[in-house]
């Protein structure tokens, strides 16, 4: 198979939060606000690490599950309901 296309997709020009409801709700169950929530994931040292390749995606996660007191069989709903909100936009 050959590769014809890399897209990446930086500040949500293609993946991007429309609806904020779901995350708000996430928030709300761990006492904090949409921005705590989503710089817990997006912008912690973890993050930080996964994305220049010093951990793996696996391991940012279970360091968030650690940072919300989650068992590894939350990962799953606690990733959709994180997520719940996006959609994808494509325009030609």
């Amino acid at each position: 198979m050959t590769i014809r296309a890399v897209f990446f997709d930086f500040g949500g020009v293609i993946w991007r939060t429309e609806y904020q409801s779901p995350r708000e709700q996430l928030a709300e169950r761990f006492n904090m606000d949409y921005e705590e929530i989503d710089r817990a994931v997006f912008e912690s040292d973890s993050a930080r690490r996964a994305a220049i390749g010093e951990i793996t995606e696996e391991a940012h996660w279970a360091n968030v599950l650690k940072r919300f007191k989650l068992p590894a069989s939350e990962k799953q709903s606690f990733i959709d309901a994180f997520f719940g909100g996006m959609s994808l936009t494509w325009t030609s």
